[in-house]
This record gives C-alpha cells, structure tokens and sequence, in this order.
C-alpha cells in the first residue's frame, strides 16, 4: 500500500502476489468432494511454469479420459479426512 513520507523520502509501492502452497509440495488437482467442484491450485513457487502439463491432467479427469500421469499424488482430498473422501 503506498505511504506517504511527509517530503523525507520517495513514495514506495509494495505489491505481493500469493503463490498457494500444499502441505506436501505438490499442486492440488483433480475433482473435490461436491459433484462439479474441480481444484488446480497450489503449484506454490513454481508459479504458472507447470500449468500446461496440470490443465492436461484436469482437462483428462473432467472429460474421463486417461489422464497423461498418475493424478494420484495430486489429488485435492489428500488431506481431507476419511469420511469426506468416502463420500465422493
């Protein structure tokens, strides 16, 4: 937020972009626990450098398609307890 520093200094501007991180590292993606819910998220300090390959894999789970690598390690409700995920 810029701040004004009476004439003592040059006006300074801070921006900040969040850049969501898992718990384990590894992005969030696949369908969650409601019908039509989809996550693609967390890719964390990799920013958008590994989206085209995580659209793929989203784009294969939405449309029932093979998906081009194990979504296993990526899916959302790897953190989510047991009862939630059983109600998928």
């Amino acid at each position: 937020m810029p701040r004004s520093l009476g004439g003592r200094g040059p006006r300074i501007e801070l921006w900040t972009g969040f850049r969501p991180l898992s718990a384990d590292g590894l992005p969030l993606i696949g369908r969650g626990a409601c019908e039509g819910l989809y996550f693609l998220t967390g890719h964390g300090p990799s920013g958008i450098t590994p989206l085209p390959g995580s659209i793929a894999l989203l784009m294969a789970l939405i449309d029932g398609e093979p998906p081009p690598v194990d979504p296993e390690a990526f899916d959302p409700l790897r953190f989510a307890p047991p009862s939630l995920v059983a109600s998928r």
